[in-house]
């Protein structure tokens, strides 16, 4: 059987999970739920179901879950609309979670989203280019 999945998605996606962890705990320390610190795990790699945004712009309504995991689709339209990769969304979330509580939902998201956009910014070699208003102005053109 084919796997669907590459060494370098493999190892994308275990890193998300390692830089999630000083976050998750972090909460778990303030807040004592061991829900809320699997959560930021979790929700670190749920984020990148926003590139299903690029994969369906590109296919359409067909899914082939090959494909999908591949990415290609980033290449091939050298566009990136990837709408939670944005920074824009931590200072919403930062706000939202000092008014709501360290237990808010909003919490869970900005320490998932934290992590997240670190590593991708690194990989990626841009700060800028998760700034969602950024990508808009230069026609969500690909770094790539």
């Amino acid at each position: 059987m084919e796997s669907y999945i590459s060494k370098d998605l493999l190892i994308q996606e275990i890193f998300h999970g390692i830089f999630a962890i000083p976050f998750a705990y972090l909460l778990w320390k303030k807040t004592k739920s061991s829900k809320s610190a699997l959560s930021v795990i979790a929700l670190s790699y749920a984020i990148d179901l926003d590139h299903l945004v690029d994969y369906f712009a590109y296919y359409g309504v067909t899914f082939n879950l090959s494909e999908f995991l591949s990415g290609i689709y980033f290449e091939l339209t050298r566009r990136a609309y990837v709408p939670f990769h944005a920074w824009e969304w931590v200072i919403a979330l930062a706000f939202l979670s000092y008014k709501k509580g360290r237990k808010s939902v909003f919490t869970l998201i900005l320490f998932a989203l934290l992590p997240h956009l670190i590593y991708d910014s690194i990989t990626v070699g841009s700060i800028v280019f998760y700034s969602i208003i950024y990508r808009a102005s230069s026609g969500f053109t690909n770094l790539n």
